[in-house]
């Protein structure tokens, strides 16, 4: 298998390593899906993520536009089947 062989990344548990999981991915434009029991916990808007991707918005690190594509590229879902 080849990176460019990779279509679609699962995490499954979104929990804080989930998000910073599902994040890492997004950021380097990977579609994501992230799973978990409680929906809950599987938003990632609105509010603050787990590893903070509007302190690097904040710090200068990645422009705002990137964080909200990065954030638009992550599904989230309570079925397993997804």
């Amino acid at each position: 298998m080849r990176l460019e062989d990779i279509k679609r990344i699962g995490v499954v548990g979104a929990g804080t390593m989930g998000h910073g999981i599902a994040i890492s991915f997004a950021l380097w434009g990977y579609p994501v899906i992230m799973r978990d029991l409680n929906e809950e916990i599987t938003r990632t808007e609105p509010g603050p993520d787990p590893i903070q991707l509007g302190a690097f918005v904040e710090e200068e690190v990645i422009p705002r536009r990137q964080a909200e594509q990065t954030l638009a590229r992550i599904q989230t879902t309570t079925d397993l089947a997804a």
